[in-house]
């Protein structure tokens, strides 16, 4: 089980933003493409794209890959100075969705975050009946295809048919930017954007066929999200799948453990 401990030694990590080094966001800065992977309401991927007439596209993506996308009007966003305002209102009148934001930006990244309000008609009007935070990276880079996407969103583990299994390799070898190595029991994809891995069994491997993969959590560096499928026995994937958290958690105490000596060391340098 090396490929795992290689994969998140690399990933763990990888610096996070530091917003204290950037600048405000203000202006025509708010134009572009935005993404989340991780709203809490409506769904949890969304793409917002703000075009140079101040019109633009929210989409919505649900886990099945199912998009819908609300137009949005000139007159649907405003920008003032530093805080961006886009107010959707349903064609039919039964709902509306209020996004506020403000940002900040480094030379090589951009994010937007704050509050999406949501309305909708109780029977005396559309009102206001919930609120949720969200944060928008800019770029499309960090959105995860949605073979990646399916894999992790189905759950711990999961039984899937040969078929399946052979399609999700085929869907895997097709995505850009896809890293692949290969050994004697594995086929392993390494999609380094979204900080994922998916390692697929050979047929000399005890638990083929199955698949076992691990995705580093938005904006963390210790924190990851396993999943699995099989389509052979049970018995023989789940003690491989032990074995491959075991490992993962084993890198994350070291990772962890590695942070915090490199805390008190420069903690102590400033002490002298």
């Amino acid at each position: 089980m090396l490929r795992v401990s290689v994969f998140l030694s690399v990933f763990l990590f990888v610096p996070t933003l530091v917003a204290s080094q950037g600048r405000t966001i203000v202006g025509d800065e708010f134009l572009g493409k935005w993404t989340t992977n991780s709203s809490v309401g409506l769904a949890k991927r969304q793409v917002l794209e703000l075009f140079e007439d101040y019109s633009g596209t929210w989409t919505l993506i649900k886990d099945d890959g199912t998009k819908t996308e609300l137009a949005l009007a000139g007159s649907d966003i405003q920008i003032t100075d530093d805080l961006l305002v886009i107010e959707y209102n349903d064609p039919k009148g039964s709902y509306k969705n209020k996004l506020v934001v403000a940002g900040w930006r480094l030379p090589s990244a951009k994010m937007i975050f704050g509050m999406l309000y949501l309305y909708g008609d109780n029977g005396a009007g559309v009102q206001l009946f919930n609120g949720v935070p969200i944060t928008f990276e800019f770029g499309s880079e960090q959105m995860p295809p949605q073979v990646f996407w399916s894999f992790f969103t189905t759950g711990d583990s999961r039984r899937v048919t040969e078929g399946e299994f052979e399609s999700l390799r085929s869907q895997l070898k097709k995505v850009e930017g896809i890293r692949y190595e290969s050994d004697d029991e594995f086929e392993v994809f390494y999609l380094a954007r979204v900080r994922s891995s998916i390692q697929l069994t050979k047929p000399s491997h005890k638990a083929h066929p199955s698949a076992m993969g691990v995705r580093i959590r938005p904006r963390s560096r210790t924190q990851f999200e396993i999943a699995g499928q099989y389509a052979g026995s049970e018995a023989k994937f789940k003690e491989s799948y032990a074995q491959f958290i075991a490992e993962a958690e084993k890198v994350k105490k070291d990772s962890e453990e590695r942070a915090q000596q490199m805390i008190e060391y420069f903690k102590s340098r400033e002490d002298e």
